[in-house]
């Protein structure tokens, strides 16, 4: 996540189950980011809850493979093959995706 900040975003980390639960009620973000390396339970529950606080807010999963095999359905996912470059190209569209929906 530190090609992330030095491309000037701000990213929230957490570490736990407790962190992430907080991260989402308190807010202030524009984007989630979920990691392949959570179980489908875990990724389950983050997006559950991000559509109880923030429905509207758009996900990007990075996978090892294609995300096609779970319940959720990310606006992108970025396949780890594709490198950090891939999850700054998604980030990008989709921050263009809400620039013209607001106009």
């Amino acid at each position: 996540m530190e090609f992330l900040q030095d491309q000037g975003y701000g990213v929230i980390f957490p570490k736990s189950k407790a962190q992430a639960l907080s991260a989402i009620r308190q807010g202030g973000f524009d984007v989630v980011v979920l990691s392949y390396s959570l179980s489908n339970d875990k990724a389950q529950e983050v997006v559950d809850l991000l559509e109880q606080y923030y429905p509207r807010c758009p996900v990007i999963a990075l996978s090892d493979q294609r995300w096609d095999d779970r319940k959720i359905q990310p606006d992108q996912t970025v396949l780890a093959s594709d490198g950090p470059e891939g999850l700054l190209f998604a980030l990008e569209q989709i921050q263009h995706k809400r620039l013209h929906r607001v106009k």
